[in-house]
């Protein structure tokens, strides 16, 4: 129930209710009940009569057949309003999407849309929370979004929750569908905040909006590299320099650390300074060598080099749009894209912290996934202690390195062993046949040009992984 409108600050006032929107206090078996009682809360959603809503007046597609792309309109009118610099991986992922939205099959149901927000208690649902943007579109969006989230709260695998609500629905569930709306859902941040990350109001908290972008756009190239059926490259960290403003930023941080206060508004102002301070320090210490390795890339997509990050970023996306309609580049955008993204969250905080960390999220390969303690997900078996790879099953990390397909790791720095596309250290790539080769030797075996790269690989046209 809603109360009131307040104009400043700008906000209405809603019933409290009682519950967690977590799992941190519940055991297995309250979690299990919880998220069991809220995919019988959809199915009877998604099995609704859609005529009430649409004489609410509830958002509705002009067709059937664009259910399953309308919420995902709607974004993109926020973006094309607000958008005053380039942004070149937003345009190549809707571009995309244009090309291979989900098909909704004329499916139509009222659907929350940013499903997974709720709050339990007892092992019930206690009220469904988030729903302002929820309108009537394809029921499949209602089993995509709640991936992301899940890196967070922790809903249990996916897989089994999607048998579940089949069992519970009798209707067999789209996968190719929630596969794309996964897609589309992880640029659901970059969209509306993009503008906001390069003028970002007086009072925003720039490091949130950030961390939330860095963080949901790996996402996007780590789905779109599982629907192209590609592996994605790493980055190297790199070293941190010593600059003339190290002295003065290393000393802001440390004394916006010290400040404490009793008020609760301060201190998150406090500590929205705080984080701004560190991204500043380390945007100082390698923020030059990030832009240089993004340059880099650039060369040897375009044949030459862009004059700055800023131009590299403007031509960047001059490119995706001149290519939109083709997937002649989408592996090699989507690995340029990932490699790029990679950097962009290496510079929100020091190595190791919690902005600069990125989470593991379940992909619809695991099957039988299973969350490790180091918050990694393994496939069918348990996972070793990091930075050892994980046992049996794939995709396993080589240590602090690469992915391996299948077969076992050798150790940090080294190749996977046992199958192609692997990932050398100090090694480099072949087109046409994926193999690795150490150093700089050529490729034992492939078709075509059959050029070795080092490890700071592009991948041409002709890789079909990267």
């Amino acid at each position: 129930k809603v109360y009131g409108w307040i104009d400043e600050p700008m906000a209405y006032v809603m019933d409290r209710v009682p519950g967690r929107n977590d799992f941190e206090k519940a055991t297995e078996a309250e979690r299990s009940a919880v998220i069991d009682d809220y995919l019988h809360i959809l199915a009877r959603l998604h099995s609704l009569p859609i005529g009430p809503f649409v004489e609410s007046g509830i958002l509705r597609a002009a067709t059937p057949a664009q259910s399953g792309t309308y919420g995902m309109s709607r974004y993109e009118k926020v973006f094309r309003s607000v958008k005053a610099y380039p942004d070149p991986f937003m345009e190549f992922s809707l571009g995309w999407l244009k090309r291979n939205p989900p098909v909704s099959h004329d499916r139509e149901s009222a659907i929350v849309w940013d499903s997974g927000q709720f709050h339990h208690e007892n092992g019930k649902i206690v009220a469904v929370l988030d729903v302002e943007i929820g309108h009537i579109g394809d029921p499949m969006m209602d089993l995509a979004a709640w991936r992301m989230r899940d890196t967070v709260i922790g809903y249990g695998n996916m897989a089994h929750l999607y048998a579940r609500y089949s069992e519970i629905t009798g209707e067999d569930i789209d996968l190719d569908a929630i596969q794309r709306h996964h897609f589309a859902f992880t640029l659901s941040n970059q969209l509306p905040l993009g503008a906001a990350l390069r003028l970002p109001a007086p009072e925003s908290d720039l490091m949130t909006n950030l961390q939330w972008c860095c963080e949901t756009n790996l996402f996007a190239t780590e789905a779109l590299a599982e629907i192209l059926d590609i592996e994605l490259p790493s980055v190297d960290m790199p070293a941190p320099r010593e600059s003339r403003g190290t002295v003065v930023l290393e000393h802001l941080v440390r004394n916006l650390r010290g400040v404490n206060t009793d008020d609760e508004f301060v201190e998150y102002r406090l500590r929205t300074m705080f984080r701004m301070a560190r991204h500043a320090a380390r945007i100082d210490e390698i923020g030059d060598a990030v832009s240089v390795d993004d340059l880099d890339d650039l060369h040897q997509l375009f044949g030459h080099r862009p004059a700055s990050w800023l131009e590299g970023e403007a031509e960047l996306e001059r490119f995706v749009l001149a290519n939109a309609d083709t997937a002649r580049y989408d592996q090699v955008l989507c690995a340029l894209f990932h490699k790029r993204n990679l950097r962009a969250q290496m510079l929100l905080g020091p190595a190791g912290s919690a902005m600069a960390h990125h989470a593991r999220i379940q992909m619809f390969r695991d099957k039988e996934a299973t969350r490790c303690t180091t918050g990694d997900w393994c496939r069918r078996t348990t996972c070793s202690t990091r930075p050892s790879r994980m046992n049996r099953g794939g995709p396993k990390r080589c240590g602090s390195r690469g992915w391996c397909p299948s077969g076992t790791c050798s150790g940090i720095g080294t190749r996977c062993s046992g199958r192609t596309s692997a990932w050398c250290s100090a090694a480099c790539w072949c087109s046409t046949t994926p193999r690795c080769c150490h150093g700089r030797s050529p490729c034992s075996t492939g078709i075509g040009t059959n050029r070795c790269r080092p490890k700071s690989i592009f991948v041409t046209s002709t890789f079909s992984t990267a």
